[in-house]
C-alpha cells in the first residue's frame, strides 16, 4: 500500500511521491518550481554561448591585426628586407615599377660602354648587382626610412657622396665583373650621371600626410609598437572574460580562432616557399610575387606558432572534459 494514498486509495505520483487528488495543489507547485528552475538554466547557458561567439569575433580581429602589424615590421628590419631583396632582380625591379625608362637605361649602358669599355646588358646589370653592395645599401636605406617613419616624420633620400662611396666599394666587383678598374675620375663622372643633384628624396612623408593622408595614417598609426600593444592588451583581456564567463567555450573560441589566423599565415608561407613554380603562376612571376612570397615565408614561424597554440588549447579542452566526466562518473 505504499504506493498508493492512504486516504482515497490513488496511486502515488513516482517522481513526487504525491497523490494526484488530495496532494494536487502541492504537486502543481513543485511541477511550477522546477519548470522555473530550468528555465533560468536553459536561458543563461544561450547568452553564455552568445556572449562566447561574440567575444571570439573580437578576439579573432584583434589578434589578425596584431600578428599583421607584427609581420610588416618584423619584415622592414634590415636583416629581413636583404633577405626579400635577394629574391630581387634589378631588372624586374625597373620594370615593374618604371622608375627607369628604357630609353634612359639605354643610355646608361652606352655611356658605361663607350667612356669605359663596360659591356653592360640586363642579365649583367643583374649579377653585378647580386655580387655586389647594393642590395644591402638598399635594405639598410629602408630600414632606417621605416623606423623614422613610425617614429614621425622621415625621407628616403640618396645622396650623391653615397652613391660615390658606393660604387668606390664596389670596385674590385667591377674589375671582376668586367676586367675595368674605374679611376676617381671615372667614380664621380659615373656618380654624376645617376644623379647631377647632391641628393634625391625618393620618399618624403610629409608629402604622404598632405596628400594622401590615409595611407600615412594607415601606416604610420596603424602599423606602429604602440597600436600593437594596444591591441594585444584587448586580446588579452577577451580571453579573460571568454574565461571568466565559460573555460570550456573559451577554450574553443580562443583555440579555432588561432587556428584559422595561424593556418593561414603558415599555409600561406609554405605554399610560397616550396610550392614556389605554382605560387609565381598565380602572380604571374613578378616583382610582387617574390615580395609577398619572401614576406610570408619570413614570417612564417610566428603563423606556425599560433597555429600550434590554437591546437593545443583545443586538445586541452577535450581533455579537461574527459577528466571531468570520468571523475563525475567515479562519485557515482
Amino acid at each position: 500500500m505504499a504506493n498508493f494514498c492512504g486516504k482515497c486509495g490513488t496511486a502515488l505520483d513516482a517522481n513526487t511521491g504525491l497523490c494526484p487528488n488530495c496532494d494536487r495543489k502541492q504537486s502543481e507547485g513543485i511541477a511550477t518550481e522546477n519548470a522555473a528552475v530550468s528555465k533560468p538554466k536553459n536561458k543563461s547557458k544561450t547568452l553564455t554561448t552568445i556572449f562566447t561567439i561574440l567575444l571570439s569575433v573580437c578576439l579573432f580581429i584583434t589578434s589578425l591585426l596584431s600578428i599583421v602589424i607584427y609581420d610588416v615590421r618584423n619584415a622592414v628590419k634590415e636583416d629581413n628586407l636583404k633577405k626579400m631583396l635577394d629574391d630581387v632582380q634589378a631588372v624586374d625591379v625597373i620594370d615593374d615599377t618604371g622608375m627607369v625608362s628604357d630609353s634612359d637605361l639605354e643610355r646608361f649602358y652606352e655611356l658605361l660602354d663607350k667612356k669605359y669599355d663596360i659591356e653592360m646588358s640586363d642579365s649583367e646589370l643583374d649579377s653585378f648587382i647580386d655580387d655586389s653592395t647594393i642590395k644591402p645599401f638598399i635594405a639598410d636605406k629602408i630600414a632606417d626610412f621605416c623606423e623614422e617613419f613610425f617614429e614621425g616624420d622621415a625621407e628616403l633620400k640618396i645622396r650623391k657622396s653615397e652613391i660615390v662611396r658606393l660604387i668606390e666599394k664596389n670596385r674590385d666587383v667591377i674589375g671582376d665583373e668586367f676586367g675595368v678598374y674605374l679611376w676617381e675620375e671615372d667614380i664621380y663622372d659615373i656618380a654624376e650621371w645617376i644623379t647631377p643633384l647632391d641628393e634625391v628624396v625618393l620618399v618624403d612623408s610629409t608629402y604622404l600626410e598632405d596628400n594622401i593622408p590615409a595611407v600615412y595614417y594607415i601606416s604610420n598609426i596603424g602599423l606602429s609598437y604602440v597600436t600593437m600593444t594596444v591591441l594585444l592588451v584587448l586580446s588579452a583581456l577577451i580571453i579573460f572574460f571568454m574565461i571568466k564567463n565559460s573555460w570550456s567555450q573559451a577554450l574553443c573560441g580562443v583555440g579555432i580562432d588561432f587556428v584559422i589566423i595561424g593556418g593561414l599565415f603558415g599555409l600561406v608561407a609554405m605554399f610560397a616557399v616550396w610550392i614556389t613554380p605554382l605560387w609565381n603562376l598565380m602572380w604571374g612571376n613578378s616583382l610582387i610575387s617574390a615580395l609577398v612570397g619572401e614576406f610570408m615565408a619570413i614570417n612564417a614561424v610566428a603563423g606556425i606558432v599560433l597555429l600550434v597554440l590554437g591546437i593545443v588549447m583545443l586538445v586541452l579542452r577535450g581533455l579537461i572534459k574527459k577528466y571531468l566526466v570520468k571523475k563525475s562518473m567515479a562519485k557515482c
